[in-house]
């Protein structure tokens, strides 16, 4: 089922999400949230798509495999373990603050740790820039930052 996004300023957006419990993972209705937000980025054609956009106060997101991908890895609680080679990231757009791109500093090169859809432990490791960036977009939502706060808007 497609999943409303939330949009700027709803206040879910602002806020620190919560860890994910090793039950809550195991829980089908949690593994239908996951279903259902895979859904929603497929149809709404996004790379990434995180919990707080569909009204979810918890730490996972999903994100497309690649840009063309139809298939989605699942990150439940992630860290960035690594960042390397700062830049500005132009053209940065989000499903909650419609409309609008931004440029925001982000590292091209990331190493996360993370629990799979199954809670199985996981590291990842960027192979692309736009994966990079797409991954700290989502934790900067985890952590209640959106990019109208950390990038600076472009015309």
């Amino acid at each position: 089922m497609e999943m409303q996004i939330s949009s700027f300023p709803d206040s879910i957006l602002l806020s620190q999400s919560i860890s994910v419990t090793e039950e809550e993972i195991l829980d089908p209705s949690f593994q239908k949230i996951i279903d259902d937000m895979i859904e929603t980025a497929h149809r709404r054609n996004a790379l990434g798509l995180a919990a707080p956009q569909v009204g979810i106060p918890k730490r996972l997101f999903v994100m497309r495999r690649g840009k063309l991908s139809d298939e989605f890895d699942v990150f439940i609680n992630p860290k960035i373990v690594l960042k390397k080679d700062r830049v500005t990231h132009h053209g940065e757009a989000c499903l909650s603050v419609p409309g609008k791109s931004f440029g925001v500093p982000r590292f091209k090169n990331i190493v996360i740790d993370a629990l799979d859809r199954n809670g199985k432990p996981f590291i990842f490791k960027t192979h692309t820039k736009i994966t990079a960036f797409a991954i700290q977009h989502e934790i900067d939502h985890l952590d209640g930052i959106l990019i109208a706060e950390k990038g600076r808007e472009e015309a």
